[in-house]
């Protein structure tokens, strides 16, 4: 008899601990499967906040810049230049992309020296000057936006 019940027993002990086994590691399975899901949404929602950024930067940054390139001082004077130099300093405060920046603080860097070439008179290198500032804006203009259009195409190949 002592024999059965041990039987019975060790059945009943052996039964509760596969149960308990299965279960438990269902449990950790599906604590793992949800943590994983979770990681995965978090990524992908911190990977569409960065699209959505570098496509509002764009946006905004691409119509200060036609803002200010459009807006070249009509008339060449300390005052013209140093009220476009303002712009472009504001402008390049604003801005968070480092490629952007460096591109418009060596355009800045230009008009700065401009500013010198114009105090010199000569209305020669003045005229020759200004217009490597005009054909400096545009290239400029074209680099930027190929710069934020790479952003977003980063943004868009890491979703």
């Amino acid at each position: 008899m002592k024999k059965i019940i041990l039987i019975i027993s060790s059945i009943i002990i052996v039964a509760v601990l596969g149960l308990v086994a299965f279960f438990g590691g269902r449990t950790i399975y599906d604590t793992g499967v949800n943590d994983g899901k979770q990681d995965e949404a978090n990524s992908i929602s911190d990977k569409l906040k960065a699209l959505g950024s570098a496509v509002f930067e764009k946006e905004n940054f691409q119509k200060e810049l036609n803002k200010i390139f459009s807006d070249l001082p009509s008339e060449i004077d300390d005052e013209g230049i140093d009220s476009y130099i303002e712009k472009l300093t504001s402008l390049i405060d604003g801005i968070s992309t480092e490629k952007v920046k460096s591109l418009l603080k060596e355009y800045l860097s230009k008009w700065e020296n401009f500013k010198e070439v114009y105090d010199s008179e000569d209305n020669n290198e003045i005229t020759e000057n200004f217009n490597q500032l005009k054909t400096k804006a545009e290239e400029l203009s074209d680099e930027v936006k190929t710069l934020f259009d790479e952003s977003i195409e980063e943004s868009l190949e890491e979703l």
